[in-house]
């Protein structure tokens, strides 16, 4: 590792030899994946009642809005 920085060595370790992709490389199917991924985590970690749809539409698959998006449920609920 260049620059031997402190730290660098043993954070690089943890990852291992072979890297795997999980994300598609083309662009509407990373969307639609990503979108799916948010679902899943909205479908757990939503109060009943909650319009899944409507939330992972509006984290554009960004799993940490997904839990943004759900407090703003939240506190309209209240």
């Amino acid at each position: 590792i260049e620059g031997k920085k402190v730290g660098y060595t043993e954070m690089l370790s943890r990852y291992g030899v072979s890297y795997s992709k999980v994300t598609p490389d083309d662009a509407q199917e990373r969307e639609k994946f990503l979108k799916a991924q948010a679902a899943i985590v909205a479908k757990i970690i939503a109060p009943d009642g909650a319009d899944i749809a409507k939330i992972v539409h509006s984290t554009g698959g960004g799993l940490r809005r997904v839990y943004t998006e759900i407090e703003k449920f939240r506190r309209m609920q209240a």
